[in-house]
């Protein structure tokens, strides 16, 4: 409602369209990738997901590394590579996505596929999911630096979980 009529609701006025600043130094989250049979991989584009879309992404992911059996892993991994064929074939095929028509603009830090985007990749196989630390200065104005690590690949066509070391 915010976003749409671009005044606070009173009497809620501490709702606004952003997330509230940082608070800790120190911040890690995770990201989920698609992986084609050649080892392309791109992030992965929610919308192709919609019940794990947004900022949920690095929960399910995060859970996938350190909370799931292997075949809660393989189950997630399957849906989620399944979904991503789809959306790709709608991205090529032209489909008008309507429903995005109405919704407000993302504010989240994700990846929306293009035509371009997906062209140069064969069949998607595999999810990887990294996890990326961040670390910000002691007054949390600006990201002092920034570490990314491949923890968790699963490749649904052979049926493999391969979880890195700690």
């Amino acid at each position: 409602v915010v976003t749409v009529l671009g005044v606070p609701m009173f009497p809620v006025v501490d709702m606004h369209k952003f997330a509230s600043p940082n608070l800790e130094e120190d911040r890690t989250i995770h990201e989920l990738h698609i992986v084609d049979e050649e080892g392309n991989e791109i992030r992965y584009d929610t919308r192709a997901a919609p019940p794990v879309k947004g900022t949920r992404t690095s929960g399910l992911a995060g859970d996938m590394v350190y909370e799931y059996t292997d075949q809660e892993r393989l189950d997630m991994a399957t849906f989620l590579v399944d979904r991503a064929e789809k959306h790709r074939l709608d991205i090529q095929n032209g489909g008008a996505f309507i429903f995005e028509w109405f919704q407000p603009p993302r504010y989240v830090d994700s990846q929306k596929w293009s035509h371009n985007t997906i062209s140069g990749m064969s069949e998607f196989e595999s999810i990887r999911v990294y996890e990326r630390d961040m670390v910000y200065s002691e007054n949390n104005t600006e990201l002092q630096t920034v570490s990314k690590e491949l923890k968790l690949e699963i490749n649904v066509r052979d049926r493999t979980v391969s979880q890195r070391a700690e």
